[in-house]
């Protein structure tokens, strides 16, 4: 049984299914490149914060998970991202742990390029600025919207789209050909 996202992209990987991970903004209502398309989440739509940061620290208490509300929210994570381009495939899962626990347990400013550094490597910070991994966040974000990706945590294999903690169980089951 899958029990959480990184359980999914461990098996994904090991299953050579996971393809590239697709890198998304989190800063409240994200925005495509094409077109401005706004997308929010379902049951989100005029939720205010305090339910939603109460909700996630009882989901999380729930499954084990470290987690804090931040002091502040939402922070810039472009930067971030886009250090997450320049890493490899086999530095990614590391980096967006360590990533997750220094915004969400840690409270640190990820978009500062210090704090970044220290987390995924000045290397992948100085690459920041490069037009080519700014192109290809704003090409995984059109793409992410073009396909109906709207928050985390997100699944896509093949054509199936799985979204939310909720649905794990059924991530596990398509995984396994049962669905």
């Amino acid at each position: 049984l899958v029990r959480t996202a990184a359980e999914a992209v461990e098996i994904m990987d090991e299953e050579d299914i996971g393809g590239p991970w697709a890198l998304i903004d989190l800063n409240g209502d994200w925005h495509g490149t094409e077109g401005g398309v706004a997308v929010t989440a379902p049951g989100d739509v005029g939720r205010d914060p305090e339910e939603v940061f109460k909700d996630l620290v009882r989901l999380a208490k729930f499954h084990g998970i470290p987690f804090n509300t931040p002091s502040e929210f939402p922070r810039l994570t472009v930067k971030p991202l886009r250090a997450l381009l320049g890493l490899s495939k086999e530095e990614l899962p590391e980096a967006v742990h360590r990533l997750y626990r220094a915004y969400w347990v840690e409270d640190l400013d990820i978009s500062d390029s210090a704090v970044l550094g220290d987390l995924v490597g000045i290397e992948a910070v100085e690459k920041t600025g490069n037009p080519e991994i700014k192109k290809a966040l704003i090409e995984a974000t059109d793409e992410a919207v073009k396909r109906g990706l709207f928050g985390a945590p997100s699944f896509l294999v093949g054509e199936e789209l799985f979204f939310g903690h909720d649905r794990m169980d059924l991530l596990d089951a398509h995984l396994k050909g049962k669905l």
